[in-house]
């Protein structure tokens, strides 16, 4: 049996990014640990493994929104 999707998926990814992008900005990404954007973002530790395969993969989804913002911009 495959595992189906949770429905809320997109809204973790989503709360974790927009709690991720403020706080590495302040305070840098070496200095802003996984626990405070878990808690800020209402989320568990897990979830930012679970959909960014860790603090790599979050950083560059932060990136990538910043960028795709920026180009909405524009």
């Amino acid at each position: 049996m495959s595992r189906s999707r949770r429905s809320d998926g997109d809204l973790t990814k989503t709360k974790i990014i927009e709690a991720a992008g403020p706080l590495i900005a302040q305070y840098g990404f070496a200095k802003t640990a996984n626990k405070t954007i878990a808690k800020v973002a209402n989320v568990d530790l897990a979830a930012i493994n679970y959909h960014f395969d860790g603090r790599d993969g979050l950083y560059q989804a932060v990136l990538m929104e910043a960028h795709a913002h920026y180009l909405d911009e524009q």
